[in-house]
Parts: C-alpha cells; structure tokens; sequence
C-alpha cells in the first residue's frame, strides 16, 4: 500500500481515530539501549577531545529537554516544535569513523562503535523514531515526524551558519540502507533515516583518527525493548519508509549547505521559541502585527523558499486580521510580496472548534504553506513537502519569538476544504502546514541562546 500526499492533507481525519486535545508520549520504551551487558565507553583521546566536546555541547543545545512546565499540556519541551511534544528526532554523530548516538533519557552521547570507512568524515544524521508519533496520530504521525525533522533541519542550518560549523552539505536524498546498516540496525528498521548535515573535518578530528586505538571496524549490540516494524506496516507507513525512492544517492537530489545564505533577518536571532499554549489555551492579546514585522516576514519566508529544491511547487498564504496598513483578507506571497485574493475572510472559518481554547478571533495573522505534487514521485513529493515547510516556518518562528517577542504557533487543525476555497487553490494544490503568530497573554518562551 503506497502512501499519498493525500492521505496526509485532505483526507488525514478520514483515515485516523480523533484524538484527545493533549497526551503524553514517553520516549523511553523506544530509546535504544545497550545489550552488551553495560554502557560502552569511547576512547578516552576522543571523550577529552576539546572539538568533540563542543559538537556534544551543540548536538545538546538542539535536542536536549530544554523545558518544564506543569502549568501546560504539553510540559516537555525542546527548542524545535513537535506535535503534543512526542519528539520523534534522534540524532547520530559520526566523528572521524567514530559513531555515536544521543539519548534523551540521559542527555549524553552513547558510544556505538568505530567504522573504517567514515574515518574522515565528521557527519550528524537525523534519525526519526516514527512510531512515538504515529502511536497517537496514526498514518498522519508520518507527516508530523517530517514537519519535525524540518524544523530541526532549519535549526541546524541557521546555528550552523552563526557558530560557524563549516556545514557544507544536507543529503536529503541519500543511502538511507546505508546508514542504518551503519549504525546496527536491522532492515526494515523502524527508524527513518531522516537527513544527513555533512561538516569539513577540523584538524583536531583528523589527528584524532591518527591516534585512535581502532583499528577496525566494530559495532555494539543496540537494540529497542520492542520494534514496531509490524504495526507501522499495518498502518502503511513502513511501505513509505522503505521505498526505493528515497533510498538514493542521486547527486542532484544533495543539497549543498554553502549555497545557502544566512537571511539578514536571522542574523541576530536567538536560539528560542514560543507557543505560548497553556491549559487555559491560547488567548492573543489583540495587537496588531506592526508593518515592518510584516514586511521582514515576507521577505524571509521567500529567501528561505527560493534556495529549496522545486521552490516552485510550494506557494506561501496569510490570513491577514491584525496588520498595520494591510487590509484584512487573504493573500498570496510571491517574491516578498503579497496580492489580495479575497477580502471577504473570518480565521474562525476554517477552524475545527478552536472556540474552547483560542480566541482566533481576533489573532493577527495565519500563515500557511501549500505544495503541488508530481504523480510519479509521490514519496519523494511526501517527505519534500512537509520538511522544507517545516523549514520555512522554523525560520519565520525563530524571527518572530527571539526578534519580536511573539508567539508561533504551529497548526495542523484547520478544514483544508474550506481553507482551499476561501484561498481560491489550484485543485492540484495541498495545504502542507500552517503557524499562527501574535502576541499572548502568557509566555512559555524555550531557551533563551546567547552568541
């Protein structure tokens, strides 16, 4: 059973059971662990290491539980959104041939062996642990884990270019087999190997690999307490997962970290964000997004779109309530711009009961992104989609908390029918992602960076 980018959009609530509005998902049951009898450890030139010690700094700072807070429903929090804070990502660091694996429950990196063949390579690969998502949403938990990844993708890349971390490639498309035979992992695995960040090897890494001990290629036993391989092929997520399409090292499907510019708009950002969701809700204050807010946004949402691959297929929307100067409506962004298509529009209209904890009312903007697939490249079109929308909102959600001091909140509970209608889609278009952005009541701001 193939999956489409159908059931992902219009059709996600005709295939998945309603949910409740919050439910915590522990990420301990499908961490991991050692079957060696105990914790391995690294050699200890590569542990005192004083450029190792800063990437285990920097892996930490982007997926580390950064907050707490009992006052909302979702209490745990990193600094990248995730759906009901479930936080599917798992991040590997291959650190000249060394391999290493991040644990949430511990905050440390664990050592999984030593491989030959990457004794030069410095890389972090993003892996998704699919089934913590799915085992609430379903088929449509795909779409969250790559909306994740996205957004972690769009961290990775902004820190990247601030710390200077010589990241010169992202592998969207790349040897996923290869990666997870890499790290031990049976195939079908049920985790996704969900992109690679290819850094240029710094000098103490290569004289590192001089004095290792290791000489040869050798893994330790890591397994999960129990693999899902079995209910993700019940729900038909397991068959996208292994599809050949995105099992590829096709050289044009790479995209290359030093064509990427840094937007202007992000280059005193910080490394937060806010929700701003609380068990009360979200409650805007009603204040209007001031226009040079409006403008800055416009022009960043269209530098991050224009370096994508097939940044032709995606088109950016906003539902105006609350601009300075802009009338209210919706409308169309191209090239940092934006053209009225429809005046008569109320938020509230496209929304699933949001009336118990949003008042949407009377909320500035909503800004949603949108993609027109290719038939014969649906898994590719899937995984495309959802994570340079992920992308583009985590740069637009970096602007807005650290810059303005403004709520993101990311949205996936709009009616795609009415939302398509009132925006006057193309019929081959499908509403991907949407943010909703103002100022709050509350503040629940996560990690406030320093430079």
């Amino acid at each position: 059973m193939s999956m489409t980018l159908d059931q992902l959009t219009i059709r996600r609530r005709e295939e998945n059971v309603t949910l409740p509005l919050s439910r915590f998902v522990s990420f301990i049951g499908s961490e991991m662990e050692c079957h060696d009898g105990q914790l391995p450890r690294a050699p200890q030139h590569i542990v005192e290491d004083e450029v190792f010690q800063h990437w285990l700094k920097w892996i930490k700072a982007h997926f580390q539980f950064q907050y707490f807070n009992d006052g909302s429903p979702y209490p745990f929090q990193k600094h990248i959104p995730s759906a009901r804070s479930i936080h599917s990502l798992v991040p590997f660091l291959i650190y000249s041939g060394h391999l290493f694996m991040y644990s949430d429950s511990s905050n440390m990196l664990h050592y999984i062996g030593y491989h030959e063949s990457k004794r030069h390579d410095v890389e972090l690969v993003v892996g998704v642990d699919v089934w913590r998502t799915c085992s609430v949403y379903g088929s449509f938990g795909l779409a969250l884990c790559l909306l994740e990844l996205g957004h972690m993708i769009g961290s990775l890349k902004i820190e990247a270019k601030l710390k200077n971390m010589s990241m010169h490639k992202t592998l969207y498309m790349f040897h996923r087999s290869h990666y997870l035979k890499l790290f031990g992992m049976e195939l079908p695995s049920d985790m996704l190997m969900g992109c690679v960040c290819q850094f240029h090897v710094p000098a103490n890494a290569s004289e590192c690999h001089a004095s290792a001990h290791a000489t040869r290629t050798f893994l330790h036993d890591y397994r999960k307490r129990y693999t899902y391989q079995q209910e993700l092929m019940h729900i038909g997520v397991l068959h996208y997962m292994t599809d050949d399409a995105l099992n590829s090292e096709v050289e044009e499907d790479m995209v290359v970290q030093s064509d990427w510019k840094l937007p202007d708009a992000l280059q005193h950002t910080r490394m937060e964000r806010s929700s701003d969701h609380t068990y009360t809700g979200l409650l805007d204050l009603s204040k209007p997004m001031k226009k040079e807010v409006w403008d800055d946004i416009l022009t960043l949402l269209e530098e991050v779109r224009q370096h994508f691959i097939y940044a032709d297929r995606f088109s950016i929307y906003v539902v105006v309530q609350q601009v300075e100067g802009v009338e209210r409506g919706v409308y169309d962004v191209e090239k940092g711009k934006c053209t009225l298509r429809n005046a008569n529009v109320h938020l509230r209209e496209v929304w699933l009961d949001p009336y118990d904890y949003m008042n949407v009312d009377v909320m500035p903007s909503f800004f949603y992104v949108t993609y027109k697939a290719e038939e014969k490249r649906e898994s590719r079109d899937i995984y495309y989609a959802h994570v340079f929308a992920g992308e583009m909102m985590q740069s637009m959600s970096r602007y807005l908390s650290s810059t303005c001091n403004m709520y993101v909140r990311p949205v996936k509970s709009y009616r795609d029918d009415i939302l398509a209608e009132i925006t006057r889609l193309d019929h081959k278009e499908r509403i991907i992602y949407g943010v909703l952005a103002g100022t709050s009541h509350a503040s629940n701001k996560i990690g406030v960076g320093e430079h």
